[in-house]
């Protein structure tokens, strides 16, 4: 079977959805192991491949993509099945790319021929589900409030308006160890010129005509980056993350345009891009208003070294974040979310069971067989709910980590390999996953005053 394709793909995925975009290469694996492969010298790429697995951003689409295919070129055909799957299960990829990655897992073992590689960006979107790969767009889905169907947007795609260059958009980028340096000529651009401001570890580009308290706004984010360093070790960046404040819709579509090429949905509240480490969004003016920038801040850490996060634990973990408090230099607990609760609440009695959410790859997620888009919001609540509830018996970094230390084996086939998802968090939380499930509901119903077994909840088919 010979397949020549030019994909993009989905590496870091959002509040309430996700995308990708044709644009600039992400930061992962170098250019030997990808020369390699195109070459078809299979047997001297896998080892540069797996070491990309280990290394900053190497955790992508394409390094599995390609060791998938290896494997099943070098007779493993187990292991590239594997590696393929786990390329199904844990990233978005758009329709068309899912279709052919499936038949490579059918055809494993017979003779393949693939001339291009699956291409990367970091793009993801905040209240919506997009993603555009060569030249096409999807669809992007808005949830407010599930009271109100004419609330729940279902909105234009989001579409690349022009593409940039990958040599721009890495030369954005400011080495801390230079600190701070001038407005950059993008930056500069801009008629209505923000306030730029450095610390540690942030450059903030400030679009807001008001009095922000810059020392309290620089306690929070830095308190997030320490967080992330000490739970989930999450490396410090060499370079600062640049964050786009924009004080209305407006604003920020102006900014996505002429820093990303990008045209957004018109709720569209946030996103973050890996390739030039940076998040922009939506704010008002205190502490309490970055929650949507929290939120992609949290998508932009963790693909540091855990690109193949799963969607439970990447939307339910950034989602804990947007509405949290600091406490201390380097911590920050997630509290109780309103809007959130109410979708959790209001669905309870159809969401899916711990152990379901848990295994569930990204289509299933999203709820992609819902046209009415409430399935996706209930799973979000629900993984959102569930990281507070491992946050409050204080296992929440232990399963992250325990999670992010899986990998592919040549010794498991992958259905094992996806159940141990489910395994290791009961492993570590020391229940079985249907005790997990009732701790889990036993918790939520005192923390919230809702009966969870309430027979009055709405339903939903599953």
């Amino acid at each position: 079977m010979k397949i020549s394709l030019e994909c993009y793909l989905l590496t870091a995925l959002t509040a309430l959805g996700l995308g990708v975009v044709q644009g600039a290469q992400s930061q992962g694996c170098g250019s030997d192991a990808r020369a390699l492969w195109q070459q078809g010298d299979y047997t001297q790429a896998v080892p540069l491949l797996r070491d990309c697995l280990n290394q900053p951003y190497g955790r992508e689409p394409e390094v599995f993509y390609m060791l998938g295919v290896s494997y099943c070129e070098l007779g493993q055909q187990q292991y590239g099945k594997c590696c393929l799957r786990w390329l199904l299960e844990r990233f978005d990829l758009p329709t068309q790319t899912r279709r052919i990655v499936d038949s490579l897992v059918a055809d494993c073992g017979t003779s393949l021929s693939v001339t291009a590689s699956l291409r990367v960006t970091g793009v993801t979107i905040s209240a919506g589900v997009s993603w555009v790969g060569a030249g096409s767009h999807g669809e992007t889905k808005s949830f407010y409030n599930v009271e109100d169907p004419l609330r729940r947007s279902f909105v234009d795609s989001l579409v690349v308006v022009h593409n940039v260059a990958e040599s721009e958009l890495h030369g954005r980028l400011r080495n801390i160890a230079d600190g701070p340096t001038p407005p950059d000529s993008i930056v500069a651009a801009f008629p209505a010129h923000p306030n730029v401001q450095y610390s540690p570890h942030f450059r903030f580009i400030d679009f807001r005509n008001l009095y922000v308290d810059a020392t309290r706004r620089e306690l929070y984010f830095e308190t997030m980056m320490q967080c992330f360093v000490r739970l989930y070790k999450v490396p410090l960046p060499e370079h600062y993350i640049s964050v786009y404040i924009a004080p209305d819709s407006r604003q920020f579509q102006d900014i996505a345009l002429k820093v990303h090429g990008l045209a957004f949905p018109a709720r569209t509240l946030g996103y973050s891009f890996q390739d030039d480490a940076s998040v922009v969004g939506i704010t008002g003016g205190e502490q309490s208003s970055y929650g949507t920038l929290m939120h992609e801040l949290c998508h932009l850490l963790v693909r540091t070294n855990f690109g193949d996060i799963p969607p439970w634990l990447d939307e339910g973990l950034a989602a804990l974040y947007e509405v949290s408090e600091r406490v201390g230099s380097d911590s920050l607990l997630g509290g109780r979310n309103p809007w959130r609760e109410n979708v959790l609440s209001k669905y309870w009695a159809v969401r899916a069971p711990l152990s379901e959410l848990v295994t569930m790859d990204w289509p299933k997620f999203k709820g992609d067989a819902d046209s009415t888009g409430i399935r996706q919001a209930v799973n979000e609540a629900e993984a959102r709910y569930f990281m507070f509830y491992l946050q409050e018996i204080g296992k929440l970094s232990a399963v992250y980590s325990t999670i992010q230390a899986m990998q592919v084996s040549s010794s498991q086939n992958f259905d094992s390999l996806n159940q141990l998802q489910a395994s290791a968090i009961s492993t570590v939380v020391g229940q079985s996953m249907p005790q997990v499930d009732s701790s889990f509901a036993s918790w939520y119903s005192t923390l919230t005053g809702f009966e969870t077994s309430d027979p009055t909840s709405k339903s939903m088919e599953r």
